[in-house]
């Protein structure tokens, strides 16, 4: 029998940091290591790569909170198409579906309690609770790792939170990078 493919889940804070031309701070070392993990598509062609369908409409925001602030100037308006469009150009044909949606259904929200519930229990120290969003991300990286095993399955993200709510959990949950300070694991 075949070995599962192993599966990145991206959330729109990290495809945010991949896609900006100039991140700076902490988002610099995510940019890095998401480049990294791409160059070693090529010769680890046993990996899938998924964006939550939701998180293109949240990377829409966030580049037009970074390009489209008080009154932009036509320069920033082109910034901002110009970094949706290449994420478009990311989850589509144009590179051959190198990052594929992955689409909300409703397995993702059966049992999402337990997301909230194990997020009660952590510490509030690092910020408050997750978002609405950010708990379907992990509810649909639970499902992706029953499908594939465990072992298979990264939730890539910049937001500490989810990653310290599945290191913090261990299975069922997936393993998160949180890519300002982990390397990917495969890279």
């Amino acid at each position: 029998m075949a070995r599962p493919r192993r599966c990145y889940l991206l959330d729109a804070s990290a495809l945010v940091a991949f896609l900006l031309n100039n991140p700076s701070g902490d988002l610099a070392g995510a940019k890095r290591r998401l480049l990294k993990l791409f160059a070693s598509r090529r010769s680890n062609t046993d990996a899938d790569y998924f964006v939550p369908n939701f998180c293109m409409a949240e990377c829409s925001k966030a580049f037009a909170k970074i390009f489209l602030r008080d009154d932009p100037t036509e320069t920033q308006i082109m910034a901002y198409r110009q970094h949706v469009e290449t994420l478009l150009d990311w989850v589509s044909s144009k590179k051959k579906y190198v990052i594929k949606t992955y689409k909300l259904k409703r397995e993702h929200l059966v049992d999402i309690e337990s997301v909230f519930i194990a997020d009660s229990q952590l510490s509030s120290r690092d910020g408050g609770a997750l978002s609405g969003l950010d708990g379907i991300i992990i509810s649909m990286g639970r499902t992706l790792a029953k499908k594939r095993g465990r072992e298979n399955v990264f939730i890539l993200t910049t937001d500490t939170r989810i990653a310290r709510l599945c290191r913090a959990n261990g299975d069922p949950f997936p393993a998160a990078v949180d890519l300002k300070n982990q390397e990917i694991p495969g890279t």
